[in-house]
């Protein structure tokens, strides 16, 4: 990876700080012994966000769009922070690609914000975030799955989701379905073909009863 630089530095450390109440309650089988021992309800919400930055990284995406992966929640899940804030801290296009990504609650229904934040995935660097949010979701939701469920789980993968696990893959589906339009781009086509194992992989899942409702 050659697109470390302080910038990027600089937005890690922010969303560090303000999703810092976060905790990401997705645990991997394998190493549920040792979130045990640790006492540990589950991994610090950075670790997601790290891990969509990676994905872009490792394809070459520049600075910016790995600054604005690392940023992608933050609108969403801490309110105390403005769209003007991070366009002063890290400039106007990073401010602009993270509200692209960003839900807005005031469009209603999940549904309903889902619609719009698809109409606003219009170029290669927003759809290519998309994917690699789709990407370490359903692979993190795949390895929180095992068989048969562990019994001191008392919060199913999907429980945070507030939709069911059909609903959640169906979103899934839909970003690989508009990032079909930037196939022509290599790194796209590499992110899909990330992410469409792993949305089988949950559906089979789903389909054998082991995911719940949430």
């Amino acid at each position: 990876m050659q697109n470390i630089g302080p910038i990027v530095r600089r937005v890690l450390w922010f969303a560090a700080v303000q999703h810092a109440h976060q905790i990401r309650r997705l645990k991997p089988a394998e190493l549920r012994p040792y979130f045990k021992e640790r006492h540990m309800d589950g991994l610090p919400y950075i670790v997601h966000l790290t891990g969509v930055a990676i994905d872009l990284a490792l394809k070459r995406f520049d600075e910016v769009t790995i600054c604005a992966a690392l940023l992608h929640d933050v609108l969403e899940d801490c309110p105390w922070i403005e769209e003007e804030a991070i366009e002063r801290l890290f400039g106007q296009q990073i401010a602009q690609m993270v509200k692209a990504l960003s839900y807005v609650k005031s469009d209603g229904s999940i549904t309903a914000q889902r619609e719009k934040y698809y109409g606003r995935l219009t170029s290669i660097e927003i759809v290519a975030i998309a994917l690699a949010d789709v990407n370490d979701n359903s692979f993190s939701f795949l390895m929180s799955l095992t068989d048969p469920p562990d019994p001191d789980e008392t919060e199913p993968p999907f429980e945070r989701l507030k939709t069911t696990p059909q609903d959640e893959l169906n979103h899934w589906r839909a970003v690989v379905e508009i990032a079909a339009k930037y196939e022509g781009d290599s790194r796209i086509r590499a992110l899909v073909e990330q992410v469409v194992p792993n949305i089988k992989a949950v559906q089979a899942k789903v389909d054998q009863g082991m995911v719940t409702v949430g």
